[in-house]
């Protein structure tokens, strides 16, 4: 993974020179080698501050040709400037390595950048090393694509450095449930809320954090729930949250004003972006569905993903032959309470996305299919018989989801018809047992006179 660096230093007088050189007469040159640099990356060195004269390790500074707007601005927060001669001087005693030397760092980087300072030497790196020569003694920030801040404090003209090359990463977690977030992929259903969790930790010198989230279509973001921490970082100051004017399949970005970079750098701090959305009705059945987001810093990044997936359900009505029938109604429950669908197609129905209300509370069906289910609540789901087809007998009972919503296939039986009261198995019944009964009289009749005769 590449990086961004930084390096702000001091050229002091070369050592041959003479004590109180005046600027005019300053022609010397230093040059400042940088090993350990990230190849095929171009180092920048651009002046702030020239360097009238030296007396040992006291060093005289003046404001360098274009930059008085940056002294008598954002640079005043840590220089005095005094007089007509440009005279500059710190307003503490800040040392190397310290936050407030690498917010001017930072400041004059940005400084140079938006205002097209022309660098007064620019070098590709080749080999693991990069050398800046010709550069006039002076107060030097140095760009690159690659950033780590060093600090020299040297009064040696031809300085060798380091860069550190430190890297910043991405990490990116999600959670079906507030405060729960995690690195798996997380089951969800259609009006569900997903929260997600950013965080990288700053690194020194690392400047211009830019951190771009890109969303699948079957998300919707909850702009109002996007958050950035530690708390003493704050909005619009600090940070800028950017949600309109993207580019294609961006969903929102948080951009770090360059002095922040600097300020969270300076004590490592961890910051997290937390925010949050929902599972709309665009969500591609059984298909993860991406969030990542993406860490820029120089013209350097990290990158994280996490997933979320969503499933369906497919029921078939049949009669004893396994052959489809149709007019069956059913309607759908979870958590034992019947849920209102939306209707997609005939064949197709969905559950209702947030702040949605669903209008289908039966639907007859064949084959139909039951979109955007959590598959972590299975069992919560179920189907409920609320007529059969004619001809047909209702099952009773839930009908319930299989393994990973296996298909389902409903069966109804048919039932014997009994005859109605009064109807013609019952006069059938009636005359056959009436002519028994006769028959039987006729015989007993007839074995009487038999008896009585004989």
């Amino acid at each position: 993974m590449k990086k961004a660096l930084v390096l702000l230093l001091t050229l002091a007088m070369l050592a041959t020179m003479v004590v109180g050189v005046s600027a005019a007469e300053n022609t010397a040159t230093a040059s400042i080698t940088i090993s350990n640099a990230k190849n095929g990356e171009t180092y920048s060195a651009y002046k702030f501050l020239d360097i009238e004269s030296q007396t040992g390790t006291s060093v005289i500074y003046t404001v360098a040709d274009g930059w008085d707007d940056f002294f008598s601005g954002v640079g005043a927060t840590w220089f005095t400037v005094d007089g007509d001669n440009k005279y500059v001087t710190t307003k503490g005693n800040y040392v190397n390595d310290s936050a407030e030397v690498k917010a001017i760092a930072a400041a004059a980087l940005e400084y140079a950048k938006d205002n097209r300072k022309a660098a007064k030497a620019s070098e590709v790196a080749a080999g693991g090393t990069v050398t800046l020569a010709n550069l006039n003694l002076g107060y030097y920030v140095i760009d690159t694509t690659v950033g780590t801040i060093l600090i020299l404090d040297t009064a040696k003209a031809n300085e060798t450095i380091e860069d550190k090359n430190f890297t910043t990463t991405i990490d990116k977690k999600v959670g079906d449930e507030a405060n729960e977030a995690v690195d798996a992929e997380q089951n969800v259903a259609i009006g569900d809320t997903v929260y997600y969790t950013i965080e990288f930790v700053a690194q020194a010198g690392h400047v211009d954090y830019v951190v771009t989230d890109k969303m699948d279509a079957g998300l919707s973001l909850k702009a109002d729930t996007i958050a950035v921490a530690p708390a003493d970082l704050v909005k619009d100051t600090d940070y800028e949250i950017v949600t309109t004017g993207l580019a294609t399949g961006e969903t929102f970005k948080v951009v770090f004003k360059t002095e922040t970079a600097a300020k969270i750098a300076a004590a490592d701090k961890k910051v997290t972006i937390t925010y949050q959305a929902t599972v709309n009705e665009n969500a591609v059945i059984d298909k993860s569905l991406p969030n990542k987001a993406e860490l820029k810093y120089g013209q350097q990044f990290s990158e994280d993903s996490v997933t979320v997936k969503t499933y369906d359900v497919n029921l078939k009505k049949v009669n004893e032959a396994h052959e489809q029938i149709e007019d069956a109604v059913f309607s759908f429950k979870l958590n034992g309470n019947v849920v209102n669908l939306i209707k997609v197609t005939d064949n197709e129905y969905r559950l209702p996305k947030a702040n949605e209300t669903g209008d289908v509370a039966t639907f007859k069906a064949g084959n139909i299919t039951v979109k955007g289910l959590d598959l972590d609540k299975l069992d919560n789901y179920a189907f409920v018989e609320v007529a059969p087809p004619a001809g047909y007998n209702k099952v009773d009972g839930d009908i319930e989801m299989k393994a990973n919503f296996a298909d389902l296939e409903v069966v109804n039986k048919t039932g014997t018809e009994l005859p109605e009261t009064g109807g013609a198995g019952t006069v059938a019944f009636t005359v056959v047992g009436s002519l028994l009964m006769l028959a039987a009289v006729v015989l007993f009749t007839a074995k009487k006179k038999m008896s009585v005769q004989g």
